[in-house]
């Protein structure tokens, strides 16, 4: 069984990187195409925005195990009751668990120390 639980999640992550590889691709476009001056209030939101979702993503690697779960369980849109059955917890434990993760992934993206 754990043989296969591991396969299964491998074959997952497999299939989720080669969708990566083919969406990246399908977004290229070449130098003919691209009109700089009239994108560059657009590129500099996504860059801004990419940067904000880089720094959100260290952050939530750098919490516990648990805690990741319940904020990665939350970031796929989730009910808490869902949340709370898959991590082991209990309901209150999970919202009060949630509400102090993303205070502190708040406080921490906007330069301040919790």
């Amino acid at each position: 069984m754990r043989t296969w639980v591991y396969r299964v999640a491998h074959n997952v992550a497999a299939t989720h990187v080669l969708r990566q590889r083919r969406q990246a691709a399908k977004n290229l476009v070449s130098l003919d195409d691209i009109d700089i001056a009239s994108e560059a209030q657009a590129i500099d939101a996504a860059v801004d925005e990419a940067r904000m979702l880089a720094r959100l993503h260290a952050l939530i690697q750098r919490l516990k195990p648990l805690d990741r779960q319940v904020v990665l369980l939350y970031l796929e849109g989730l009910p808490v009751e869902a949340i709370a059955e898959i991590a082991g917890l209990s309901e209150s434990n999970s919202h009060t668990k949630l509400h102090r993760i993303r205070t502190l992934l708040a406080t921490q993206l906007h330069g301040e120390t919790p």
